[in-house]
């Protein structure tokens, strides 16, 4: 009576062993594959971002230096025409009142600088 109520299970042979684990061998080795691919596609990619962010860096490096130059030249430029607008003709003045006090003293000026002339040659 127990036989009658159990199902009835047909037995493994061992050739559906063989193929079973077969199956799970090649399984393993097409993940190892895949996983050694993905380890190399991402070994790449970053070995290609650092060198695009280097070079990125260098084209913003160029860019900087050049905008740099030209804001340090316009500055220059604005300072200098400030410095020749207000001190300028002060030094210009100074100088040429020296120029004209040839003798350095209560003479002629101008007799004093032919003078001098003369002796310079």
């Amino acid at each position: 009576m127990n036989a009658a109520s159990r199902a009835c299970v047909a037995p493994e042979t061992k050739a559906v062993a063989a193929e079973q684990t077969g199956d799970f061998d090649a399984l393993a080795n097409s993940l190892a594959a895949l996983s050694a691919a993905f380890g190399w596609g991402s070994l790449l990619l970053a070995l290609l971002a650092v060198l695009a962010g280097i070079g990125w860096g260098y084209v913003v490096k160029v860019w900087a230096e050049n905008e740099a130059r030209k804001e340090a030249a316009e500055c220059v430029k604005k300072l200098m025409d400030k410095w020749l607008a207000e001190e300028a003709p002060q030094i210009i003045r100074r100088n040429v009142e020296l120029l004209q006090n040839a003798s350095l003293g209560i003479d002629d000026d101008a007799e004093a600088a032919d003078q001098m002339g003369e002796e310079a040659g």
